[in-house]
């Protein structure tokens, strides 16, 4: 089995951090970088340009440990019958909200080619669609709670450039609710201070000590 990485951009200043991080992974894959396109054609670009049994999506704004794809492609490699898979999910960690949320996904290319691609809602956004597909199809959704690197936030306004890019599609108009928090966070935290959370120190800090990325990374 092997693996690559898509990451989609509309080159917001995160990008610069979120390559330097995936270039770092321990596990050396693929990177293709899909820029200036719409949510849904971006991602029927990743999978038209797959080549591989599985792929990563990574949004431009996500820095990663060193050792997250590493870390997640062992999971995906240990499983008893991989062709039951449809995603597996890690979480990221958002500072300006003080939370985890569910970030990075690996997905198996057969599976989503099979319930026909990636499937927008009535917002633009498809990870809903796409999951319940996934799921009556009878493939696995594994959601892991390790948390193995950091949503970043560059600035208000690049976020709502980065949303157009699934609301422009959208029949529904979409916001997101914690844009207030992200303003004031980015005025007062430089990306190079975010960049230093997806490090140990930090990620041994928010996982839970039960999660297997702390147990088989973090613990000292």
């Amino acid at each position: 089995m092997k693996l690559e990485a898509f990451i989609i951009t509309n080159r917001r200043s995160t990008l610069k951090n979120c390559v330097g991080s995936v270039l770092s992974q321990t596990v050396q894959i693929p990177v293709t970088i899909i820029q200036n396109m719409g949510w849904s054609e971006a991602l029927s670009e990743c999978l038209d340009r797959c080549k591989r049994d599985f792929f990563v999506r990574i949004d431009d704004d996500f820095i990663l440990h060193p050792r997250a794809l590493e870390y997640m492609w062992s999971f995906v490699r240990q499983l008893e019958n991989t062709k039951k898979l449809g995603l597996f999910c890690c979480y990221l960690w958002e500072d300006w909200t003080s939370k985890p949320v569910r970030g990075i996904k690996m997905y198996r290319t057969a599976s989503v080619k099979h319930v026909g691609g990636f499937i927008p809602d009535a917002f633009g956004k498809i990870d809903k669609n796409t999951n319940s597909a996934l799921s009556r199809a009878g493939y696995d959704i594994r959601i892991d709670k390790s948390i193995v690197g950091v949503h970043a936030c560059s600035s208000l306004r690049d976020q709502k450039r980065y949303e157009k890019l699934w609301s422009n599609e959208a029949k529904i108009d979409y916001e997101k609710s914690t844009h207030s928090e992200m303003e004031k966070y980015a005025r007062r935290t430089k990306l190079n201070n975010q960049f230093k959370l997806s490090r140990t120190k930090h990620l041994r800090r928010v996982n839970r000590s039960d999660c297997g990325f702390y147990k088989k990374y973090l613990a000292r």
